[in-house]
């Protein structure tokens, strides 16, 4: 109980916590991981590049690296945790960020799963009022809402939900939070070294380049049994080359390859969106219109992805 004497009547924030509501990226632990990097003062670009997704053939890709592998080189290190409300305050009274796994199911303000359904989810926690019993939370509204906002919660419900995460969502898993702490690691240069890996890269655009010349030489032929088939498979790819082009983007200052970039992004999110339509409607055809729209925009991928495929070799090459 000494404790909790101790933390009567406080209140206390970590630094300043930035949010990153330009696009959807990785899922809701990577927008907590964000905010969380920027309340210790990290490198919160480092998160971002660690979500770069490389091809790896037959319409699949994977990150660029994993966040273990990367513990050496990036300027945060998470580890696991449980808490009860008492841990929880102590780590943020000694200036440590918690992402905690929480259950929708027991979350108020998120009315479109309380009570109703189950749901595994992330927030960021960095600050409490003792007196008013809430916790200070980084938090978005509805599923898929990629505006994260600095919001409260009451200290009882974000236990409850926790409880019910680690009960109902976090099966096979020993730990439910991850806190995040400042990492002694490599210079910034062995990072991008790290991260630009040149064989990698060229690898994953020459699978990009033959996995975009197949789907056109099918459409080409009037052979639309890959493309039905497979429409999940491409909707997922195409959602995973539209995010890395979004992330080069938002850390990209040169104006001839931001231009390069928005084609991209066009172009896959035109992609995904014409392959949602014929997958939901069941389409056992695929129109004339719809295959030359999207040979049309293949044959733009394939001009601007060569451009960026120069560019990223330079850059790969500064570092190698």
């Amino acid at each position: 109980m000494s404790g909790e004497k101790s933390m009567k009547n406080k209140r206390f924030k970590l630094g300043e916590v930035k949010t990153f509501n330009k696009f959807w990226f990785g899922s809701c632990y990577y927008h907590q991981l964000y905010s969380a990097v920027s309340c210790i003062g990290g490198n919160v670009d480092e998160v971002l590049l660690l979500n770069l997704s490389v091809p790896q053939g037959n319409f699949d890709s994977k990150k660029v690296v994993s966040e273990i592998n990367a513990t050496a080189f990036v300027d945060y290190r998470t580890k696991h945790c449980n808490i009860t409300e008492r841990k929880l305050l102590k780590l943020i009274a000694k200036g440590i960020p918690v992402i905690v796994g929480v259950d929708c199911y027991e979350m108020k303000e998120r009315t479109d799963y309380y009570h109703k359904t189950h749901c595994r989810h992330f927030v960021m926690v960095y600050g409490f009022d003792f007196e008013k019993k809430i916790f200070n939370i980084v938090d978005h509204n509805y599923l898929n809402d990629y505006m994260f906002r600095e919001k409260e919660m009451p200290f009882d419900e974000l236990i409850l939900a926790n409880r019910s995460y680690r009960e109902c969502l976090c099966v096979g898993y020993m730990t439910s939070c991850m806190r995040v702490i400042k990492n002694k690691r490599a210079s910034e240069e062995e990072f991008y070294k790290f991260i630009l890996n040149k064989d990698t890269l060229l690898r994953g655009f020459k699978f990009l380049f033959e996995d975009l010349e197949r789907l056109k030489t099918c459409l080409v032929n009037n052979d639309f049994n890959f493309l039905l088939t497979n429409a999940d498979r491409l909707i997922s790819f195409f959602t995973a080359m539209k995010e890395s082009a979004d992330i080069l983007h938002c850390l990209n200052k040169s104006s001839d390859l931001i231009y390069c970039l928005e084609e991209i992004e066009t172009c896959y999110m035109f992609l995904r969106s014409i392959l949602w339509k014929i997958s939901r409607r069941n389409q056992t055809e695929v129109s004339s219109e719809q295959c030359r729209k999207i040979i049309e925009k293949i044959d733009v991928l394939i001009k601007s992805e060569k451009v960026l495929q120069d560019y990223m070799s330079v850059e790969a090459g500064i570092y190698g």
